[in-house]
């Protein structure tokens, strides 16, 4: 299982959960595999909000994407052009994402599995997360400035 969320400024936009169509022989695969899956609805995002918001908002909401990580595995081997043992059976057309961060298109940061958002979609959530979920995103949305 995968799940992501996508958010412009403060406010999420496009949130889903997917079923792997492969298995993952690690927990970093897993992590690369979803993080190619979140690069690509994130560029093909970018191209929508290119050709239809109005510039000014463009403008205002335009910094460089940043995909957040909690598997620091998955982001060496992106970040690492060398191949190894356990990784020298992963799909290239998986190895989309480790373009993307080389040309700077993305940036990659860490955060830690109990702060990471998307992971409620992947996991059975407890009613602690559920609430941890909806406050943290809803709170977002609120101290957004408007455009």
């Amino acid at each position: 299982m995968g799940g992501q969320i996508i958010f412009i400024g403060q406010a999420p936009i496009v949130w889903r959960t997917f079923k792997e169509k492969c298995i993952s022989l690690s927990t970093m695969e897993a992590e690369f595999i979803a993080l190619t899956k979140a690069a690509k609805e994130m560029t093909w995002f970018d191209r929508i909000l290119g050709e239809c918001c109005d510039r000014k908002i463009i403008e205002v909401i335009k910094e460089k994407p940043t995909l957040y990580v909690d598997n620091l595995a998955a982001i060496d081997f992106v970040k690492s052009p060398v191949e190894n043992h356990r990784s020298r059976h992963i799909d290239v057309k998986l190895f989309f994402i480790r373009d993307l961060v080389y040309k700077e298109l993305f940036e990659l940061k860490y955060v830690k599995s109990k702060d990471n958002l998307s992971d409620i979609f992947t996991k059975a959530p407890t009613k602690h997360d559920l609430e941890k979920f909806v406050d943290v995103v809803f709170k977002k949305m609120l101290m957004m400035p408007s455009i």
